[in-house]
């Protein structure tokens, strides 16, 4: 007689997503690439606020939950390695590395103890760090760049070689996507534009390798790692806004034929870092497919009107997710009405 072989499933359950630490380490390694292009470049300034910040944040946990680590009750949360290295892309990389540290286990602490706790925190620690050396050394943020914008012919985009400082290798490969790529298809594309997806001399190290944040978005997509429909809301609305009212702030025009140049606006602002790495944060994120819908409407809206035309500074981006943050638990008020008012069999909640 053979014997049976028992097999152990987890049915009825399936399997619907990655785990949060799972995801933490997914997103936590997409870094990686933009370090050891900073660690190739020699940006060690970068790289001393990117670390200095990181410390700030094992700090803040270690302190303040400290008496539950020696209890066993509590084991170190990924989630705030995550949290300090993307604080120290975003801080300029000109500050003292003491400041970095306090900026960032400030905003941790205040996140965590004053906005929902651990986890649940509604509003972006990251963001919080930004706003604090802002306030206390506002010098060391970049103005915002002056540019005269353009709105480009029928059969050109415009030039923002004047806006960028083109890399070495901007004209070569400009030069080969307009000979092989674009000429067949009645396309020419000016110099600076290749410029947008590599920026070493950037002030922030978030901006600099906007090649690589790309690159990192389709991971994202490909292995359903982060939300999808913020981010891609988000861009798209923003997206929009900048096309079609590229002088609204000049004179409250519409063009409907569409003038407005959109990879400046995504790329040289660091909206695209924000999309992905901050509005996507699960903490900040409604529960419902709707409730992110509409949260990425709003950022969308409220970007194009913080950030402009594009060409701003990190406070722009900032102050977009500070303002989504606000909005979320509104949108969570709202979804949880509206589950007590369901019925049970209604599915609401969604990754």
């Amino acid at each position: 007689m053979k014997n049976s072989v028992w097999s152990v499933t987890p049915a009825p359950f399936v399997f619907s997503g990655f785990s949060l630490h799972t995801t933490g380490i997914a997103v936590f390694l997409t870094f990686v690439p933009q370090l050891v292009l900073l660690a190739c470049l020699r940006d060690f300034a970068a790289l001393t606020v990117i670390f200095s910040a990181l410390a700030g944040a094992v700090l803040a946990e270690l302190c303040f939950f400290l008496p539950v680590f020696c209890g066993g009750q509590k084991s170190f949360d990924f989630s705030v390695l995550l949290c300090g290295l993307i604080t120290g892309f975003l801080l300029p990389t000109a500050i003292h590395p003491v400041l970095a540290v306090c900026a960032s286990f400030f905003g941790l602490f205040v996140a965590r103890n004053f906005f929902n706790g651990t986890g649940n925190a509604w509003l972006n620690a990251s963001v919080l760090s930004v706003f604090i050396v802002c306030l206390s050394s506002p010098l060391y943020f970049p103005e915002r760049m002056a540019v005269q914008y353009t709105a480009p012919s029928a059969t050109a985009f415009p030039s923002v070689t004047m806006r960028l400082n083109p890399a070495p290798f901007d004209v070569d490969i400009t030069n080969m996507l307009n000979t092989f790529v674009l000429q067949p298809l009645g396309i020419h594309l000016p110099e600076g534009y290749v410029s947008l997806f590599f920026q070493p001399d950037a002030p922030v190290a978030a901006f600099k390798f906007n090649i690589v944040t790309l690159a990192a978005s389709l991971v994202f997509f490909v292995m359903d790692i982060a939300d999808r429909i913020v981010p891609v809301v988000f861009l798209a609305v923003y997206a929009a806004a900048v096309f079609f009212f590229p002088d609204f702030f000049r004179a409250s025009l519409f063009a409907p034929g569409g003038s407005g140049d959109v990879l400046f606006a995504i790329f040289s602002g660091g909206l695209f870092f924000t999309a992905f790495y901050l509005l996507s944060d699960v903490a900040t994120l409604p529960r419902t497919k709707p409730g992110r819908v509409i949260l990425g409407v709003f950022a969308g809206a409220a970007a194009f009107f913080t950030c402009g035309l594009g060409g701003d500074t990190l406070l722009g981006a900032v102050c977009t997710v500070f303002l989504a943050n606000m909005l979320s638990p509104a949108i969570e008020y709202i979804e949880n009405r509206l589950l007590k008012a369901a019925p049970v069999e209604t599915v609401l909640y969604d990754r």
